[in-house]
């Protein structure tokens, strides 16, 4: 799918492939995923930044043995597309070991002249999500688990309490 330089055929191509990659995604489809993406191909994610298609696979991979259902919607500023780039602000709903959580993210997503996805960048809050796994995760690693993140949240907020008036 080559990308053209009118602009209407420009958006319709991003916005295409932004939802092709959402679908896969959902799907756990990891094949579909890798179709999209360049050879030279980079993904950032909190994990790291991953280069080339044989560790971004990785990368899909063990995403979708951790989280083997997804589910995504729109948020926010939904989809804004500009030159070659798509920014999308989604809701992802996933599951860890069967605890099911959410995931606020915003990601950026920039297409080559050819159409195939150069680099993905996915901003979220890796915390956040870990505190809603601990939440619910059984037994003495759970309060384990909770005491930790509540101690990273707490931590992190030092300072932002707001006292009574």
């Amino acid at each position: 799918m080559a990308m053209e330089a009118d602009g209407d055929t420009l958006q319709s191509t991003l916005i295409a492939v932004s939802e092709r990659f959402r679908n896969a995604y959902e799907a756990r489809d990891v094949e579909r995923l890798m179709e999209l993406l360049a050879d030279d191909a980079e993904l950032t994610w909190a994990a790291g930044t991953f280069r080339g298609k044989d560790a971004i696979r990785k990368v899909f991979e063990w995403d979708a043995r951790l989280s083997p259902t997804a589910t995504v919607r729109d948020a926010g500023i939904g989809v804004i597309t500009s030159d070659h780039a798509v920014v999308s602000e989604r809701i992802v709903n996933l599951t860890a070991e069967g605890i099911p959580y959410e995931e606020r993210a915003i990601s950026v997503m920039e297409l080559d002249d050819a159409g195939q996805i150069r680099s993905i960048r996915s901003y979220y809050d890796k915390l956040a999500i870990m505190d809603q796994i601990a939440s619910r995760y059984p037994g003495i690693k759970g309060k384990m688990f909770r005491a930790l993140t509540g101690y990273l949240v707490r931590l992190g907020s030092k300072g932002l309490e707001v006292s009574p008036n």
